[in-house]
């Protein structure tokens, strides 16, 4: 099965990202079935693939956001039927990191 290409068949899931951006610990949508929320999932990345072409149109080369979509710093993951939406850190230097 393919998945649409027109930016438009992903309107719910754009919604979803503005809504988790907003929310304070994200989002968790409950879907009936395992297969169904894998599918989703697909939809999800390919919605953010599909911003990061739009990004590509409409910035010129060299731009900072060139490339880039506003929903990168979302995360989803799949739990059973449970698809979780959540922001990556804002503040990196919560961060342990450390050299090898």
């Amino acid at each position: 099965m393919s998945m649409s290409k027109n930016p438009v068949a992903y309107a719910d899931c754009y919604e979803n990202f503005e809504r988790a951006i907003v929310a304070d610990r994200g989002l968790v949508i409950k879907f009936d079935t395992v297969t169904r929320a894998r599918y989703e999932v697909l939809r999800m990345n390919q919605a953010r693939v599909l911003d990061r072409r739009t990004q590509m149109k409409v910035l010129p080369e060299g731009h900072p956001r060139y490339g880039f979509s506003d929903y990168d710093i979302l995360i989803f993951r799949r739990d059973g039927s449970n698809v979780y939406i959540t922001r990556h850190p804002a503040d990196a230097s919560a961060l342990n990191v450390e050299e090898l």
